[in-house]
């Protein structure tokens, strides 16, 4: 991806799509088509990202990768999943703490 920053449609489209993903993780909606379509060519293309969630300000899952290896759609959906069942300082994020929970999205850019 490159260094253009996102709009704000692209940047609401990425926190639909975590959203999302965090509720499938935690059973709390039925999976979604793995094509997933943005309105943004840019968000189709491969990037990186870190998807952090947090409880009240505190931690509560944090996963990424730092080289693209998948479109961003993908990457940002994969890690939203990752951060809520996988990061191994944390149990895996319950239903109760669905309303709760903030995400923050960080999309990597190539070095310049």
């Amino acid at each position: 991806m490159d260094a253009e920053a996102l709009t704000e449609q692209e940047k609401n489209c990425l926190l639909q799509i975590a959203r999302q993903a965090l509720e499938e993780a935690v059973g709390q909606s039925k999976p979604a088509a793995r094509v997933v379509q943005s309105p943004s060519a840019r968000l189709q293309q491969s990037g990186a990202s870190f998807v952090t969630l947090t409880i009240n300000g505190s931690l509560r899952g944090c996963i990424g990768a730092l080289e693209p290896y998948q479109s961003l759609i993908e990457d940002v959906r994969e890690h939203a999943m990752a951060a809520a069942l996988q990061d191994y300082r944390f149990p895996p994020v319950t239903p109760e703490e669905l309303a709760g929970i903030q995400i923050e999205i960080s999309c990597l850019t190539r070095p310049l």
